[in-house]
């Protein structure tokens, strides 16, 4: 364990150190937020999938 919290004091006593994977922690907020809403939308390559099969689809 790396802390202890005390509810009866309502104190924390750090016992360890973190070995975090890569030397350190991680970020506070993933790449693309939470929600994907801070990426762009990758709509066009699922536009050219759907038209490619299409078109394979109706030459067939």
């Amino acid at each position: 364990s790396v802390a202890t919290y005390y509810g009866e004091t309502e104190s924390l006593d750090f016992t360890g150190v973190i070995s975090w994977p890569g030397g350190s922690p991680p970020k506070d907020q993933p790449i693309c937020g939470f929600d994907g809403s801070l990426c762009p939308r990758k709509t066009g390559m699922a536009l050219s999938t759907f038209l490619c099969v299409l078109a394979v689809s109706e030459w067939n």
